[in-house]
């Protein structure tokens, strides 16, 4: 009895002490900004000055330049999307932001896969970014508690300690801090691809393959839940879709079904809905072979171009101008007009 009282007694201590040098290696990286996503301290030093909210995942992360934003529009604007972020990260980063700012404008990017997610099959990628994004010990325990799964913590306990000890090793180097307050939240995309395409591979992908028109109740629970703050503070609502690569998206014969679900989701919630893929001329202001990091992603020359586009159309619309001449109705209207093809 006594030897196993003394094995109990080893056995806790060597937890204990486990968990002492694993919560020291974790807060090493939480409390530092050697990733371009680490940006809570500079989110609670912009407290009370956000007037212009971006909230989406990562077309939004590399689509909106706070930047340009904020000399097009003269606010004061914050990207909070992030790489594979769910609708729970997005609701949890949103409601501390609006709550302690003045947000008079919020623009939630949507994609055709938005509401259509699983974040069971996705994993928890998305979700370990977010906890390195909230502000101390006790608000990421509460995440990770509720956002992930038990067959996840051991991802969540290799992920932590690995990316703690790479931090641990740059710690002398102050060339690997990340200074997101020039960023306020946008990843600036590195590299171009062309998406161009010959006719011969855009007839043969043309319509080949659908997207998904699966509605998952956790994307859309998460969605109404920011819809209702924003009603509740009387905030400008605004749904924007960001361009992606006009071969890709003419691969899927449905896209305008399930940006249908999106459109009424917006309509609902009494929002501004903006296909940005929809947009007259699109392939000339957003040209195949520059405009694009990959095929659903905008590049750094695309994503400027996009902030300017995307300021005027917001601006008229406040103006009182009609928009919808900007755009066409629908994408089977669009694809008579891509000139993607070399």
């Amino acid at each position: 009895m006594r030897n196993f009282k003394r094995a109990i007694a080893v056995t806790l201590v060597c937890v204990l002490c486990a968990g002492i040098i694993f919560t020291g290696i974790a807060e090493f990286y939480f409390s530092n900004s050697y990733y371009y996503y680490q940006d809570s301290e500079t989110r609670k030093n912009f407290a009370g000055k956000i007037d212009f909210l971006i909230c989406g995942s990562s077309h939004g992360l590399r689509a909106f330049s706070p930047e340009i934003l904020d000399k097009e529009l003269g606010c004061f604007s914050y990207n909070i999307s992030g790489a594979l972020m769910t609708m729970q990260g997005r609701y949890t980063l949103f409601e501390k932001e609006i709550e302690r700012n003045p947000v008079e404008t919020v623009v939630i990017e949507v994609s055709f896969n938005a509401l259509s997610r699983n974040r069971t099959k996705e994993g928890a990628e998305g979700d370990l970014y977010i906890l390195a994004r909230l502000d101390n010990m006790a608000e990421r325990l509460q995440y990770f508690l509720s956002a992930m799964k038990l067959s996840e913590y051991d991802r969540v306990l290799y992920d932590t300690t690995n990316r703690g000890i790479q931090c641990i090793e740059w710690m002398f180097d102050r060339r690997k801090q990340v200074d997101t307050t020039i960023t306020k939240g946008y990843n600036r995309p590195q590299g171009t691809l062309d998406c161009t395409t010959s006719a011969d591979s855009y007839g043969k992908n043309f319509h080949r393959t659908k997207f998904s028109e699966t509605v998952d109740d956790y994307n859309t629970g998460y969605l109404n839940r920011i819809i209702d703050i924003c009603k509740e503070k009387n905030v400008r609502l605004i749904f924007v879709v960001t361009p992606i690569a006009s071969r890709y998206e003419s691969q899927h014969s449905n896209t305008d079904t399930v940006m249908a679900k999106v459109r009424e989701m917006a309509a609902n919630a009494g929002a501004e809905f903006y296909d940005f893929n929809l947009l007259k001329g699109k392939d000339d202001i957003f040209p195949a072979d520059t405009a694009y990091y990959d095929d659903s992603h905008l590049s750094e020359s695309g994503a400027e171009t996009f902030n300017r586009e995307f300021a005027r159309v917001i601006s008229a619309a406040k103006n009182g101008e009609n928009t919808d001449e900007m755009f066409y109705s629908s994408y089977l209207d669009a694809q008579q007009y891509y000139n993607c093809i070399k």
